[in-house]
Order: structure tokens, then C-alpha cells, then sequence
């Protein structure tokens, strides 16, 4: 007895900490938010040795890492299907979902191109480059049927290559959607998108720039990044090169001195091009190129997606679905109107026809109920509208348990035995029925977690913990109960009954 003593303080004890320290997560189905599908698509140089599995994983944690830098630690990132993936992010506002949109489309590769200026100061231009002529082309290309009206994320760059013999290879870049709407006179905000600084003015030449793309090996360089203040007081993002790359990184720049120097995030002009005044060694800075710095904003998106690292595959946005606050308050209610009608409604059956023993009953089912409570918040765990389906669920396997226990003590108590034997035999003979069915229940769960999604985890998550606390309950809990009411004389185990206990029907008869 001692011993269930000790493990009923100390679930509780858990229980209760959990319950009194950390708040209820709700689900996005209870508190709202935004839901996000993606396919991830393959890269170009995937073959048949390619591992996809491995490379979806890894994506996957980097963009967990990216939205949890963030600041949404409710976020659920799950895989689904083959090369799908679905974000939720519970209780986000339209803005966060827009800038969470803007952290998982970008890749995270960053890199530092040559930009050619096009007035023939450069020496591609003199010799084998007339930028003029190929601005024209481009020109030509943006007014073609199939690339109208497209963003620049869009357009493919293969066809932005521009072919000169014998020669560096030069690609258009398109400019970061900021750079397209600072053109225009536009800051992009949650009323002014990309989109509408478009339809007031289309694409043209101008929002791409001429970048020299190196063939050489050895000339990509990666490092850390961090928050500094510029010369003029606003905030700018600071680079450090990889300190066995810096030398390298110098013999870069240095003979590109004079030369415009383009910072590319993703395949996008990350701001204007800035002219390299010396050699660039070991730290430089990356400025937004006004009074005021990059916002807050700006530099936390800059640092997080650089710093989590880039990204495998490149996701694609198949559907976003957003689910309002008052219909989350709506399920809050149904939720809690049914689990509670179900738990009265069950507490009053169990008390009016087993009488004292239902009354053990229901003790054991708030207990159930307030372990699976604590664990819950303990954990952390999400609680959605099907993980309080998987509650109530829960509360009648809990019943289930006690009324195979109490039945067995009817049976024992019929055949003369006293109520201490009554109560041993009834909870030996009740616990390998009790496992068995918890136990093929609780595999059940599992498959269902392993294999579904969202709200079906949820569901199951419950069942599971449900299953845990309801076997503990009934076995340890209403042991307690009624070992120490034997030893305190308790002497009535009288239960209602609905069947003469004098029936007699032949099931196995061939008759």
C-alpha cells in the first residue's frame, strides 16, 4: 500500500505542477491561426542516387529552426505525403503569417556577385560585353506573351543567361521584392504587396541587374552575420567570413576594386549595389542604404534565414487556409459543453446503479482527468478539437475499467466471499481484461500518431495519455480506495442489477 501511496503523490504532484505552472496550449482549430501546405520541389542536380527522404528532413528542420527563431514555438511542422509539408501556426495574425510565408519561401543561399554597371567603365564592357545591347534584349524578352505579368520570382533564370563566347557566363538577376517596390515609391507593408506595386507598374529592365556569375572553383564564401550600427546611426546587418576563407575572400575583391558588388539572397538582388572600395578581408556590412537603417523587421528576417542555414529543396505553396478567433471560441465551447455533459452524465449512471462502488468511480475519473490535464501542459502538448474527442473517448474507457472490476467483485460476492475477497479477486481477475483491451487500444493510437496528420495526432496523443492515466487510475488509485476501506471495515459492495443473477441461457446449446 506504501507503494501506491507513493506513486499517486507523485502523479499528482506532477499533475498539479503542470497544471498550476504552464499554460494550455490550444490548437489551431481552439485558438485559430493559419494553416500552410507545401510541396517541396526537388533541385535540378537530384538524380536517382539522390536520398529525397533525407533532404525533406533536413528541410524540414530548418524551417522549424527559422520559425521558432522567430518567436512561434507553437508552430507544428509536419511532413504529409511523399514531398509535402503543412505548417500551422496557432494564433498567428495576418502579418505573422506573411512574414512566416516570406522565411520559408526563401532559400537561404547567399552570395556576393559582380555587378556590371553598363557605362563601359567596366572591362567586359569594352571588350566582349555591351550591357546596352543585352539590356535591350532583355527588354524584349519581359515584353514577350509568356513572361508578361509574372513576378520575378517566376521567371526562370535559365533564360536570363546571357551567352557570350568564350567568355564568363552573365546572368539577369531579378531585384528582392523590396528593391521592385522602392522603385515605385511603395513600401510593402500588409496593404501594399508585391502584387499591387506590380499591377501599377510591370516589370522592365531596370528591376534586374547584370550579375557575373563565377565559374572558377573556390569562389563561394559563407560566414556569420549579426546586428551592428552603420556610419550613420541605423541598423545593418554585419558579415564575417569564414575565418580560413578570408584571404580568399580578399583576393576576390581586391582586384574587383572600383567594381559594383551585388549581395544575392536566394537568386534576388538583396539591396543596391555598393561600390567596393578596397579590399574586403575577414568583416564588412550589409547596409539598407538609408538615413534609417533596415527596421527591426528587416534585420531579424536578414539573420534568421542566413543564420538557420539554407535550404535543400525549395517549398511551393500549394494552399494557405486561416481560421478566425471566434470560431475557435465557438469549438471552446462545444468541446467543453460536451465533455462536461459527458462526464456528469457518466459520473450520475455510475453513481445510481453501483452506488458506493460508482462513487469510488467517479474519484477515479477525476484523477484520470486531472493527470491527463497536467501531463498535458507538463508536456507542453497541443489540445485541439479532436484531442477533446480523444478525452471523452477516454473517460468511458476509464469507466469501462471499473465496471470490468466491479462486475468481477458481483461475481465473487455472489459466490459467498467476503468483501476483502470480493475486492482481490475481483481487481486479479478484471486487470489481464483491463491490459489486453487498453493495450490493443494504445497500439491503435500509435499507428494513428505515426501515420496522420494535425488533427488526428492530436486525437490520438490524447488516447494515448488517456489510456496511461485511466489503466493507473482504476488499478492504483481505486485499489487504494477500497484496501483501505476494508481495513476500516467497509462491508457493502451492493450494486444495482439489471439481470437476475438466477439466469441461466444456454449460448453453447445445439439444441
Amino acid at each position: 500500500m506504501a507503494k501506491r501511496i507513493a506513486w499517486i503523490v507523485f502523479a499528482l504532484g506532477l499533475a498539479l505542477y503542470g497544471i498550476l505552472a504552464r499554460p494550455l496550449v490550444l490548437g489551431l482549430d481552439l485558438k485559430g491561426g493559419v494553416t500552410m501546405r507545401y510541396e517541396l520541389d526537388a533541385p535540378d542536380t537530384a538524380d536517382a542516387t539522390t536520398d529525397l527522404d533525407a533532404m525533406i528532413d533536413s528541410t524540414v528542420e530548418t524551417l522549424r529552426t527559422r520559425i521558432n527563431a522567430y518567436g512561434i514555438r507553437e508552430s507544428n511542422i509536419t511532413r504529409q505525403g511523399e514531398r509535402e509539408i503543412v505548417i500551422e501556426l496557432p494564433g498567428s495574425s495576418k502579418d505573422e503569417a506573411e512574414t512566416i510565408k516570406s522565411l520559408v519561401s526563401r532559400v537561404g543561399h547567399l552570395e556576393f556577385r559582380i555587378i556590371m554597371r553598363g557605362d563601359g567603365s567596366d572591362d567586359d564592357d569594352r571588350n566582349q560585353l555591351v550591357v546596352a545591347d543585352e539590356r535591350e534584349r532583355l527588354v524584349a524578352l519581359l515584353a514577350a506573351e509568356e513572361n508578361q505579368g509574372r513576378l520575378p520570382g517566376d521567371l526562370n533564370l535559365i533564360s536570363l543567361d546571357v551567352d557570350v563566347p568564350a567568355g564568363p557566363l552573365y546572368r539577369w538577376y531579378p531585384n528582392s521584392d523590396d528593391l521592385i517596390a522602392q522603385r515605385r515609391g511603395l513600401e510593402l507593408d500588409a496593404e501594399i504587396t508585391i502584387e499591387t506595386a506590380l499591377a501599377a507598374q510591370p516589370l522592365d529592365a531596370a528591376d534586374f541587374a547584370l550579375v557575373k556569375v563565377e565559374r572558377e572553383p573556390g569562389k563561394s564564401f559563407s560566414g556569420d552575420c549579426f546586428q551592428e550600427v552603420d556610419r550613420k546611426g541605423g541598423a545593418a546587418v554585419g558579415v564575417r567570413i569564414r575565418p580560413d576563407r578570408a584571404s580568399q575572400f580578399g583576393d576576390w575583391t581586391e582586384p574587383n576594386k572600383g567594381r559594383l558588388m551585388g549581395i544575392l539572397l536566394d537568386g534576388r538582388l538583396a539591396q543596391s549595389p555598393a561600390t567596393i572600395q578596397g579590399r574586403l578581408d575577414d568583416q564588412f556590412q550589409i547596409t539598407a542604404g538609408k538615413a534609417a537603417g533596415f527596421s527591426q523587421a528587416e534585420i531579424q528576417e536578414y539573420l534568421t534565414v542566413i543564420k538557420s542555414g539554407s535550404l535543400r529543396m525549395k517549398p511551393r505553396l500549394l494552399y494557405e487556409n486561416s481560421v478566425g478567433p471566434s470560431l475557435g471560441e465557438s469549438s471552446i465551447r462545444a468541446g467543453r459543453t460536451s465533455a462536461l455533459a459527458g462526464v456528469i452524465a457518466v459520473m450520475l449512471f455510475m453513481v445510481l446503479y453501483y452506488r458506493a462502488n460508482g462513487v469510488i468511480a467517479a474519484l477515479c475519473l477525476v484523477l484520470n482527468l486531472t493527470l491527463v490535464a497536467g501531463v498535458l501542459m507538463f508536456l507542453g502538448a497541443t489540445l485541439t478539437l479532436p484531442g477533446i474527442a480523444g478525452l471523452v473517448l477516454t473517460l468511458g474507457m476509464a469507466v469501462d475499467s471499473n465496471i470490468l472490476v466491479f462486475e468481477r467483485m458481483r461475481e465473487e460476492s455472489d459466490r459467498a466471499k467476503s468483501v476483502a475477497q470480493a475486492v482481490k479477486l475481483g481487481y486479479e481477475k478484471a486487470t489481464s481484461t483491463i491490459l489486453d483491451a487498453n493495450i490493443t487500444t494504445f497500439v491503435t493510437a500509435a499507428i494513428l500518431y505515426n501515420v496522420g496528420t494535425g488533427p488526428v495526432r492530436g486525437f490520438a496523443v490524447i488516447l494515448m495519455l488517456g489510456i496511461l492515466t485511466s489503466v493507473f487510475s482504476v488499478l492504483v488509485f481505486g485499489r487504494l480506495i477500497y484496501d483501505t476501506l476494508v481495513e476500516k471495515g467497509f462491508s457493502n459492495i451492493a450494486m444495482g442489477r439489471l439481470i437476475s443473477k438466477e439466469t441461466s441461457i444456454p449460448f453453447m446449446s445445439t439444441a
